[in-house]
């Protein structure tokens, strides 16, 4: 065991891969409480200047999946997220965007935490909507069987990371481990619409999707956001298949307005809570334009559309119809219920 750290960050420093099994080893140490914080920070600096590789990803993942307790679905269900760590301080797209999916019938089992970078994570804009955010495994279950929708709060499902977790955050910089929650989801989705604000870690994410057999869309926006977004054009590759396919996505192509950056800022949760709440609300603009293209990807991912603009369209009548707000309604009641 004393010669596992030194071996693996030498050969890190050194610029070589691990294989899956040996990231899955670190993972197993760190985890279990059997590496230094220093252990784990020269792990972390080192693996993220290498540059991670799906398959090491894909180890350190598949520890957490076996760690986590499973939760069980009405049948098959989607997740959408964002990594975070883009600082753009946008609204909370793909918590919204996941309301709106479920409002037009799939079901969204949500696996996230708080704020990484910006003010309001998607825990904190759900607590902030009356949501309760801390349930256990059984309880998230209830909820998705009635409301169709479910939030897996990420360090109550992986308490292990929690002393993990210390040195990259002490660190200050993007890690690994910010890139792992939309790869560890216990409900084990069938299909996964996630941000990331950065190229290398986009094809990393994808790799890992392509490598399970899991259909995804893993976005990027050309502005860093970590979100299909309405400022410019969005990168996008699709693992389908057990391949990865590129593809680009322009506002005006998906019949939607372009918008500045500015138009889809958030704020603080009382803040990004209000415009959520004007946006299942009907009110049009940006906000509401951004989350519907969000959700329409997401609703091509559940077979529920063909194309991202007939998502879309199914979006905004999810939107208009009330529905994706009584998703809501009835989100906070169970879950309150439930806790």
């Amino acid at each position: 065991m004393t010669d596992f750290w030194p071996s693996v960050l030498g050969r890190l420093l050194a610029k070589e891969d691990l294989s899956s099994e040996e990231a899955a080893r670190a993972m197993h140490l760190i985890v279990g409480g059997e590496a230094t914080p220093a252990q784990v920070a020269g792990f972390l600096v080192a693996l993220r200047a290498k540059g991670e590789t799906p398959a090491e990803v894909g180890g350190m993942s598949q520890v957490l999946l076996e760690l986590a307790p499973a939760v069980e679905t009405p049948g098959p269900c989607i997740d959408t997220s964002g990594t975070g760590g883009d600082r753009s301080g946008t609204i909370n797209v793909s918590t919204l965007a996941a309301i709106v999916a479920a409002g037009a019938g799939t079901v969204v089992a949500k696996h996230a935490s708080r704020a990484a970078s910006s003010r309001c994570g998607s825990a904190d804009l759900l607590e902030a909507l009356g949501v309760k955010i801390a349930l256990a495994a059984d309880e998230v279950s209830r909820c998705l069987a009635e409301c169709g929708i479910g939030f897996m709060f990420a360090p109550s499902f992986h308490p292990s990371m929690a002393q993990a977790m210390k040195p990259r955050q002490e660190m200050g910089v993007l890690t690994v481990f910010d890139f792992l929650w939309p790869v560890t989801n216990p409900a084990r989705p069938e299909a996964q619409l996630v941000g990331v604000p950065e190229e290398r870690m986009q094809r990393v994410l994808a790799g890992v999707f392509a490598g399970r057999g899991t259909r995804a869309f893993v976005v990027r926006g050309d502005d860093g956001v970590d979100e299909i977004t309405v400022s410019g054009p969005t990168h996008l590759l699709e693992a389908r298949g057990g391949v990865v396919m590129p593809r680009h996505l322009l506002p005006i192509e998906m019949g939607v307005p372009t918008a500045r950056a500015s138009e889809v800022a958030g704020g603080d949760p009382k803040r990004n809570a209000s415009i959520a709440r004007a946006v299942l609300a009907g009110e049009k603009g940006p906000s509401r334009d951004i989350v519907a293209v969000n959700a329409g990807a997401a609703l091509v991912l559940a077979g529920i559309s063909d194309d991202i603009p007939g998502g879309i369209e199914r979006a905004f009548e999810s939107i208009d119809s009330g529905k994706a707000g009584q998703v809501l309604s009835k989100w906070v009641e169970v879950s309150n219920r439930a806790a």
